[in-house]
């Protein structure tokens, strides 16, 4: 098992003299993840039209708004686009599965008001990596407000996680953008080729994070550099201490991965899956991919390795702070 030495540079922190000694006096309470009115629907094969928006003086603006059919309500807007409904996007998604006579399970379901679909379609084909089983997961995408481009990415989940467990999410997204000549053929072209290069990945990376031995004080480094560098993608300094609870009360299977930077990867992929439990989808997702684009970074490119155990500019208070 590899080991890795932090040889980073002591830098200023944010909090120095009197401030920081207050903080430290300071005992925190962090609750759990607290349930939250779903974000979520299963109504995804809604008709949905455009409609051009006009000035106030009636001038053609070239932008189009997205309408729900059902509902009337205004989901998005384009300029210049053509609408992708999402049963044209299942449709040609799924005859390529057929086709490919891969076998499938789904599960669709839209977020803000039909705005943004998801599509998680489980292969389940079971895949053998260091003595776990995990099996193939495609993730679909594409949205009528114009934050998701059409597409989809492969992750796995592993077997022993009830809940299930997601890992390497979206590395091989292969995405194409909005447009009027939107052409759904980049579908055919590469399913299979993200299934069986998203498999090889996920060989390489589980073995990868499995030989990398950190300490109790290198994964309070990880885990405050990440929420350093995560604001962006909601994560916050909560994540922080949620994951490394959860690092320091491992589950059953969880012990058997050691001290080890998959077993704190694991902490967080079980962070990310309670937070999808109670109906927060999309704060899930952005979590998810961030810290997954993380972890794997790191486990394969030893600087990115070193900056994530590198003492950290803002350390987290976790002596400060209580889980309950």
């Amino acid at each position: 098992m590899k080991g890795f030495e932090t040889n980073g540079v002591k830098t200023k922190n944010a909090l120095t003299g009197e401030s920081r000694k207050k903080v430290m006096r300071k005992h925190l309470h962090v609750s759990m993840i607290e349930t939250a009115a779903k974000d979520q629907s299963t109504e995804w094969e809604f008709p949905v039209a455009q409609e051009e928006l006009v000035t106030s003086k009636g001038v053609a603006s070239g932008i189009h708004a997205v309408i729900r059919g059902d509902t009337g309500q205004v989901i998005g807007s384009y300029r210049g686009q053509k609408v992708l409904p999402y049963s044209q996007l299942v449709e040609t998604f799924e005859t390529v599965l057929n086709d490919a006579q891969i076998p499938f399970q789904r599960q669709l379901l839209t977020t803000q008001n039909g705005g943004r679909f998801f599509g998680k379609y489980d292969l389940g084909n079971g895949l053998a990596v260091k003595e776990e089983s995990f099996k193939s997961i495609l993730r679909l995408q594409s949205s009528h407000d114009g934050t998701l481009t059409p597409g989809f990415g492969f992750e796995a989940e592993r077997l022993v996680c009830l809940n299930g467990m997601m890992i390497m999410a979206e590395v091989f997204a292969m995405f194409k953008k909005h447009s009027e000549k939107l052409d759904l053929g980049f579908i055919e072209l590469n399913v299979t080729k993200a299934i069986e290069a998203g498999q090889g990945h996920l060989t390489k990376t589980v073995k990868s994070m499995s030989e990398i031995g950190i300490s109790d004080k290198q994964a309070r480094n990880v885990l405050s550099n990440i929420v350093s560098k995560g604001k962006c993608a909601g994560v916050s300094p909560r994540t922080g201490f949620l994951v490394y609870h959860n690092w320091q009360t491992p589950t059953e299977d969880e012990k058997q991965l050691g001290d080890t930077l998959y077993r704190l990867y694991n902490s967080a992929m079980r962070f990310t899956r309670d937070v999808d439990k109670v109906g927060r989808f999309e704060l899930s997702r952005r979590a998810n991919l961030y810290l997954t684009g993380t972890f794997d970074l790191a486990s394969r490119q030893t600087h990115a390795m070193k900056a994530l155990l590198d003492t950290p500019s803002e350390p987290l208070e976790f002596d400060a702070v209580t889980v309950n």
